[in-house]
């Protein structure tokens, strides 16, 4: 039920999110926007740095900087529970998600919506151990964001940056009124947004594309050209990318969607790493490299979680493992190097 005022109108829905990277950020302020009062869930080192006001760079709107304030900053589950939040938004990594301190958190908020921005159904899965599924809302991201400035750019003050793609929009499923509301007020607040049904399965898949090849792209340096050079790697990304739609197919006991099959080819992998830098308004392989290194144990999670599933069902998996040992060749060349030397 939404919160009333002295006189029975309704007030702002208080919004907690869980996570104040570039995806929550980008949220946050789009639901504030939109009418929400927005509290973000912090570790206690960040509030300083957050507390001051956020910047950012909204591209498909140009370069110009844009201020963020006026939100809240809790950092405890006592807090969360003293505010009486209507929703609680996920915008964590999957690797993130299974930290112990989800349950807790989840528990301090029990009548909350809980809209799950998470790639995977396994991840729905692991949530829905604290959250009813008609409390749950499964959503989709679709733009890109990024802490800027990135090594190729130069902008002034430091923000999130981030671009809504033209003609598509962030999709969300659950139950249709909570839907329909959070939907509205993050279109009144200028965010692309709309409901669809089969997000689970439609994130899930996609995933199922994109864990695979991020690991070839991490082993060349996340470099597209050296990716493209490399036609024996691109064959091997492919492959493991057809395992990992058959695992999730197994996993949700649905068909793999056409335009996955289409995709998920040699020369559509060669394609795209040609032309998307083109479109993109940012250094995209720049962005790529940033980002992706970030959240480097997300993609080693559940690229192990594609690899052990196809084992249990009996699936074809000798592509994603080649690339799961690739990664630790990898880190363990990167651990034995030791740290990076500091410039004088």
């Amino acid at each position: 039920m939404p919160h009333t005022g002295a006189m029975g109108e309704p007030t702002a829905k208080r919004v907690l999110v869980v996570g104040a990277g570039a995806v929550g950020q980008v949220y946050g302020r789009h639901l504030a926007l939109g009418g929400a009062d927005v509290t973000f869930f912090v570790r206690e080192k960040y509030v300083a740095e957050l507390s001051g006001g956020m910047t950012f760079y909204p591209l498909h709107d140009g370069d110009a900087p844009v201020r963020f304030e006026g939100y809240h900053l809790v950092t405890s589950p006592e807090a969360v529970r003293a505010g009486g939040f209507d929703q609680v938004w996920l915008c964590v990594s999957s690797s993130a998600l299974r930290g112990d301190w989800l349950g807790p958190l989840l528990a301090a908020a029990p009548d909350a919506l809980v809209v799950a921005m998470v790639p995977t159904a396994s991840d729905r899965m692991h949530i829905q151990r604290f959250v009813p599924g008609a409390r749950l809302v499964q959503g989709l991201i679709t733009f890109l964001s990024y802490a800027s400035p990135l090594p190729t750019e130069t902008r002034d003050p430091a923000g999130t940056a981030y671009w809504f793609p033209p003609l598509v929009a962030s999709a969300f499923d659950g139950p249709e009124a909570e839907v329909r509301e959070l939907v509205h007020t993050l279109k009144a607040g200028g965010c692309p947004a709309r409901r669809q049904r089969g997000v689970s399965a439609r994130a899930s898949f996609g995933a199922a594309l994109l864990i695979p090849q991020l690991a070839a792209m991490e082993t060349v340096g996340f470099s597209f050209a050296a990716f493209r050079a490399d036609p024996d790697l691109v064959k091997r990304a492919s492959a493991a990318g057809e395992e990992a739609l058959a695992v999730v197919s197994a996993r949700l006991d649905h068909a793999i969607p056409f335009g996955m099959k289409c995709v998920n080819q040699p020369f559509a992998y060669r394609t795209a790493t040609s032309l998307a830098p083109r479109l993109a308004p940012f250094d995209l392989e720049a962005y790529w490299a940033f980002h992706f290194g970030k959240v480097a144990d997300q993609t080693r999670l559940l690229l192990r979680d594609y690899a052990d599933d196809a084992r249990r069902h009996g699936l074809p998996g000798d592509a994603l493992a080649g690339l799961v040992e690739e990664l630790a060749a990898l880190d363990r060349s990167e651990r034995a190097a030791g740290p990076p030397a500091a410039h004088p």
